[in-house]
């Protein structure tokens, strides 16, 4: 009982961590439901994930077993698993190989006859499996491969590691990152944030070439004042990234189901406090990307394009961004696209406080 006591903690501070890691970084959570040894019998496993690697936790219950005429009593269990995914940023799924220690069965075999033992057994095992995966939801097909000697206390489980011990994994799960970019995507359709009606622009050869005339007399410490506060008032933890590279900064939000804004800016003087303010021009290229991607990591950013079949660049558009400290903060206004099934529109999109 106090390894068990041990291992819940560690997943309640472990999970506890990562979540934060989560709503506030480049990664996520993945909660899944599921049956198999990764989830105590039957239970929840929390996922985080970075890059190519993913760390699991898990608790479950595992119900009162009749085996070979013999009762074996329920239990509550507890392990946890590292992963490595070979995954392609837009592919629905992706292999994983690991290693998983925890709970690993409660058992009964003839030979053991009236003898006393434990039958609850915690130990260790590899694990192969796949991860079939949508926007939102996705499917963990995977099996432990439990050689039968890599266990805890073998004097008190006779017989155990006489054979390997194959059990499957299957669970559904929910990515809690797309899960709240899917939300606020809602929330703005509803409250009329994002409109499909055309906006009335001004002549472009007229506002945009004035804005570039007086970029330089405006004042960075109000128009900097005017974008942080935006960003106060939006949503807290949204679906956004940054990654600078080569004297040009990346950013990439999604704004829908299956939806980014994806942004290449020149940026030779990263270190330098600034702000800059014009239409979209030769320095500044915005692209709208109409297909699911999968990234991992922020370095994926720079050859995002390479892979997206469904991607077009802006019309129209105003660029705002903020740069202090290795971060940043932008607004895109009046922005205009035209793909294959029509225009497409925004009155505003903010990216908040990236680090880069």
């Amino acid at each position: 009982m106090k390894i068990l006591r041990s291992i819940v903690f560690i997943i309640l501070v472990v999970f506890s961590l990562t979540l934060r890691a989560q709503l506030i970084g480049d990664r996520y959570v993945n909660a899944k439901l599921g049956q198999g040894v990764l989830y105590g019998g039957r239970g929840i496993h929390i996922e985080y994930r970075y890059k190519h690697v993913g760390i699991g936790l898990d608790g479950g219950y595992q119900s009162e077993q009749y085996i070979y005429e013999h009762t074996v009593k329920p239990s509550y269990n507890a392990g946890f698993n590292a992963r490595y995914y070979y995954f392609h940023k837009n592919g629905s799924w992706q292999a994983y190989g690991g290693f998983y220690f925890g709970w690993l069965s409660n058992y009964y075999l003839p030979l053991i006859g009236e003898e006393k033992y434990n039958p609850m057994v915690y130990g260790a095992s590899p694990i192969i499996g796949i991860e079939i995966r949508e926007e939102i939801l996705n499917v963990d097909l995977g099996l432990s491969l439990d050689p039968g000697v890599l266990i805890l206390q073998k004097s008190q489980h006779p017989h155990y590691g006489d054979q390997w011990n194959i059990s499957p994994n299957i669970g559904i799960g929910v990515n809690l990152y797309a899960l709240r970019s899917a939300i606020k995507f809602r929330k703005k359709i509803k409250n009329k944030e994002w409109s499909a009606k055309p906006i009335h622009y001004q002549k472009t050869d007229s506002i945009l070439p004035q804005l570039d005339k007086n970029i330089h007399d405006l004042l960075i410490e109000q128009k900097a004042a005017n974008i942080i506060e935006n960003c106060n008032q939006s949503a807290m933890f949204v679906n956004e990234k940054a990654f600078y590279a080569n004297d040009t900064l990346f950013l990439l939000k999604q704004v829908g189901l299956k939806q980014y804004i994806y942004i290449k800016f020149y940026l030779p003087e990263a270190n330098k406090e600034q702000f800059y303010s014009a239409g979209l021009n030769s320095l500044v290229q915005v692209y709208y990307i109409n297909q699911k991607l999968n990234i991992q990591s922020t370095d994926e950013l720079p050859t995002i394009l390479e892979d997206c079949e469904n991607s077009v660049s802006a019309l129209k558009g105003l660029f705002n961004i903020y740069i202090k400290n290795k971060s940043c903060s932008a607004t895109l206004d009046q922005l205009m696209f035209k793909d294959a099934s029509g225009s497409v529109f925004f009155d505003s999109i903010s990216f908040c406080k990236l680090s880069f």
